[in-house]
């Protein structure tokens, strides 16, 4: 009965097995790496948040803000004035050099007629306007949301109310 001797076998194999668990963890490293490394572009979803969260402010539960419009059907100026209180809007960003990032304009249209609005309110940065009529998606430019909706004043009288939202933080989000 002749008895080999095995030892160099196992070596040989402990050396693929080795090989093989470099592999997978590099592949693992490679992998998370390429999820976590890039920056997650999140404004265009902010923006649609900023526009309900004003259309929210201006219509709620079938009914149109008490502090926006009285019972008679007149816009209030206290509350375009006092805006983002009303609204419990925050645009600043902390750093006094910062310029503001966001940008929201609410027009309301007496019975849907493009040519009769009754009252315009913007508040943020206008200087963002013009970028939201780039067509192509650049990333470094602002991102825009356009919503509307309709709603009754108290007296019965019928408003489309277009919300422009427009959140830039493009440093911030896009690398």
């Amino acid at each position: 009965m002749l008895t080999r001797n095995k030892r160099g076998a196992d070596k040989l194999i402990s050396i693929y097995w080795f090989l093989i668990l470099t592999i997978i963890a590099g592949g693992v490293v490679l992998m998370v790496g390429a999820y976590y490394g890039s920056p997650y572009d999140v404004r265009e979803l902010e923006s649609n948040i900023l526009s309900y969260k004003v259309a929210d402010c201006i219509y709620f539960g079938g009914e149109m803000n008490s502090n926006l419009i009285s019972v008679s059907g007149v816009f209030k100026p206290e509350f375009k004035d006092n805006f983002q209180e009303h609204c419990r809007l925050s645009f600043e960003t902390g750093d006094e050099f910062d310029p503001i990032q966001y940008y929201v304009n609410v027009k309301f249209f007496k019975n849907g007629e493009k040519n009769q609005m009754k009252q315009e309110i913007s508040y943020g940065n206008q200087n963002y306007v013009s970028d939201c009529s780039f067509e192509e998606d650049v990333e470094k430019v602002v991102k825009c949301s356009e919503n509307e909706f309709w709603a009754k004043d108290p007296v019965g009288e019928a408003y489309l109310v277009k919300i422009l939202s427009i959140v830039a933080k493009g440093e911030q989000n896009v690398k």
